[in-house]
């Protein structure tokens, strides 16, 4: 996560291509990161084509070869995941590990997909259709709410840009009242310092996971500071931060 400190222009930082294809829904979040992985690890390795990093990781899956199917993970996985505990994920959870091989190997739809982060932290998804890259991510919202961390992000560019109305739309309902953007923006301003604080702490701990239950969720920040969010219509809201 970031805040739009160069404005609205960006520089690409990276861009990674993936190839997902589908798995089952019930399987762990940890096994799918397997996957994920892999396929980030076939455009850069010697498989032509995704199916082969598909095949290659349900063999080595089926034999109990820990290693082949850990050879196929990206070298950023490697750096985070050694080898134990690779093979600990796969041994605690083996009725996952073997619905994921058979996944693996009926796979039979495949789409090409590049991930591009801007200097601001913001990802952008494209997909390869018909020769030609197309954006999926919606480009043009600018302050999007769908999710908490997206109201989180958005509250942190809204701010660090001044817009206060923005600010103002992503309050729940009950804590805006009849508070106008003008009046809010003052509020603000006159606690600039303050909201400095509140930012630098918020953007140091936008990787921190966010915990959901139904219409709420929270997120710790700082050392021992919470940010609170609320769904209501229209997306995800954000409580007094602190």
């Amino acid at each position: 996560m970031g805040m739009l400190r160069r404005g609205l222009g960006e520089r690409l930082v990276y861009v990674s291509v993936h190839r997902p294809s589908g798995v089952p829904t019930i399987l762990r979040a940890g096994l799918l990161s397997l996957v994920l992985s892999a396929l980030a690890c076939a455009g850069a390795n010697r498989q032509a084509e995704p199916q082969s990093a598909l095949r290659e990781l349900a063999s080595a899956l089926r034999r109990g070869d820990m290693e082949a199917a850990y050879a196929l993970m990206s070298e950023d996985y490697r750096a985070r995941h050694a080898l134990d505990d690779f093979t600990k994920e796969i041994a605690g959870n083996k009725t996952e590990a073997r619905a994921l091989s058979e996944a693996l190997t009926a796979a039979v739809k495949t789409r090409n997909y590049a991930e591009v982060e801007l200097a601001r932290g913001d990802r952008i998804r494209l997909e390869s259709q018909g020769g030609r890259w197309q954006f999926v991510t919606p480009v043009v919202d600018f302050y999007p709410q769908s999710t908490p961390r997206e109201a989180l992000r958005s509250f942190v560019h809204a701010v660090e840009a001044q817009r206060w109305d923005v600010v103002l739309a992503l309050m729940p309902e009950a804590a805006r009242g009849d508070l106008s953007a003008e009046t809010l923006g003052k509020n603000l301003v006159s606690q600039r310092e303050e909201l400095e604080r509140l930012v630098a702490l918020l953007m140091a701990s936008m990787d921190s996971p966010i915990e959901q239950v139904s219409d709420r969720a929270t997120m710790p920040y700082g050392e021992s500071f919470t940010a609170r969010f609320v769904r209501e219509a229209g997306g995800w809201k954000i409580e007094d931060p602190e």
